[in-house]
């Protein structure tokens, strides 16, 4: 029976990229988190919807939560979405059993009732629902996991013609409405996953046993780079991608497919808006100056762009002044003792990094006493800042 190793189903690329260690110590938390959960679970007999609802926040806490929903879909007992919007196609199809039951799936015999269900899930995505976003098929008790790439279920499952067609009897014969679906799982699914299931490429591990070479693997088996196929870097000089989606839910933005090109662009949270992203926050201090909507989103925009990029450009420089210094703390600066909120770092931007020191006020000079003058123009105020600055002063 095909078995892929951890490592032969991941990108070669990906493979040879190494986590950032507090990324992957904080997985190794929850995979311990998640093994002692479904211990204390066991010894207290709960029900299959607690330990799917324990596998659900392992992987919300490890990799999802700000950027999948991941939650139910009719019958399917839980999915992973393109986003975080449940109008958002599925992407991965998640069958979760409880611990020690007979419907779970062995290496030696694929063919139980959670196989046949996740067939019968994926079968209805691809035809009733017409998602071709799906990316893997995931069975689990939450020790054990089988992953298969959903392009195992396509070429097997879903390219034969007489499967498809007991399928469309399955959903429209009324001759079949009792008891339907476990006639699907005994008349239909069952024979067609005998058939193949010595050809259905998989990948399988039981958390309880991993070795930390194998934690590493598995780290990026259930990670959005290879679970739902997103970017990711190739080379050191790219931008990381969980750097990437947390400045993205920083800015208070999410990707979306355009329907005009069906390219990847960025716009306002549709949904979930956060008031303390960026964009939330700056819209609420301009909205009496620029009514209209768009206007407000273009000029928020341009504005949290500008302001992150030049406290990327700080963080550099601290970092810098520090090692030039031997590491001399008197050097920081970006701490809550010296930056405080918004009003601190207006002060820093153009009183203190774009003024030269020796026209710098005493106050400033004795708070940012180690900061150097800045002959930049990223300290300088934008279009859009003068525009804003000029309203105001009008309108006192």
């Amino acid at each position: 029976m095909p078995n892929l190793s951890i490592n032969g189903a991941l990108n070669k690329v990906y493979l040879r990229q190494k986590p950032r260690t507090k990324d992957f110590e904080d997985f190794s938390n929850q995979l311990e988190n998640l093994k002692d959960s479904i211990e204390k679970g066991i010894s207290l007999n709960e029900s299959e919807e607690n330990f799917k609802n324990l596998i659900n926040d392992f992987l919300k806490e490890s990799f999802y939560k700000r950027t999948n929903l991941i939650n139910t879909k009719k019958r399917i007992d839980s999915a992973i979405y393109k986003t975080l919007d449940s109008n958002s196609p599925v992407q991965v199809l998640i069958e979760a059993k409880r611990p020690g039951s007979n419907e779970f799936p062995t290496e030696k015999n694929l063919n139980t009732k959670a196989m046949q269900e996740a067939l019968l899930y994926f079968l209805r995505e691809r035809i009733l629902w017409k998602n071709i976003d799906l990316k893997h098929i995931v069975i689990t008790n939450g020790f054990e996991w089988f992953l298969f790439d959903a392009s195992e279920f396509q070429t097997h499952f879903y390219n034969d013609k007489k499967l498809l067609s007991r399928y469309d009897e399955f959903e429209v014969n009324p001759s079949l409405l009792f008891d339907k679906t476990s006639d699907f799982y005994k008349d239909i699914a069952a024979p067609f996953i005998n058939k193949v299931k010595t050809q259905i490429n998989y990948v399988y591990f039981d958390i309880r046993l991993l070795s930390e070479r194998q934690k590493i693997g598995v780290y990026k088996l259930l990670s959005p780079e290879h679970l739902l196929r997103k970017f990711f870097c190739n080379d050191s000089n790219e931008l990381n991608t969980p750097f990437y989606n947390e400045l993205l839910y920083i800015l208070g933005l999410e990707e979306y497919e355009s329907e005009e090109d069906k390219k990847i662009r960025i716009r306002r949270l549709v949904t979930n808006r956060q008031q303390a992203s960026f964009i939330e926050n700056t819209i609420n201090q301009i909205e009496d100056e620029v009514p209209n909507d768009e206007q407000q989103f273009e000029i928020a925009l341009s504005l949290s762009i500008t302001w992150i990029n030049r406290i990327l450009f700080l963080k550099l420089l601290e970092s810098q002044l520090i090692n030039y210094n031997k590491g001399n703390n008197e050097y920081r600066f970006l701490n809550s003792d010296t930056i405080n909120g918004f009003d601190d770092l207006h002060e820093l931007f153009f009183k203190v990094l774009a003024v030269p020191t020796n026209e710098r006020k005493p106050d400033v000079v004795k708070k940012y006493k180690n900061i150097p003058y800045l002959n930049s123009s990223l300290f300088e105020l934008t279009d859009n800042e003068r525009i804003l600055k000029n309203i105001r002063l009008a309108r006192r």
